[in-house]
């Protein structure tokens, strides 16, 4: 599968987005539109999670570890979904 295609055409990117909006709410108490746009850019770069790790735990102190394997949870979720077609 062409990924960069397929997230394209199932609109993964944008419902990659809404979460990650729920989660900076969840973490910081509010929406961080900066943070939204590194994480939804890093997944359409594919960089991978002990990279997207170490840009993050800065910023997210103990819980960048479980926001990444959250993160990475929803999105294999997300594309499994699209595979099937369980849109």
């Amino acid at each position: 599968i062409e990924y960069t295609f397929f997230f394209l055409q199932h609109g993964l990117h944008e419902r990659m987005r809404h979460w990650v909006s729920e989660k900076s709410i969840e973490v910081f108490g509010e929406e961080i539109a900066e943070f939204v746009e590194y994480v939804v850019a890093s997944t359409k770069e594919h960089v991978d999670a002990p990279r997207m790790l170490e840009a993050l735990v800065s910023l997210m102190d103990d819980s960048a570890e479980k926001f990444i394997l959250s993160l990475w949870t929803e999105l294999i979720f997300e594309i499994k979904k699209a595979e099937t077609g369980l849109e």
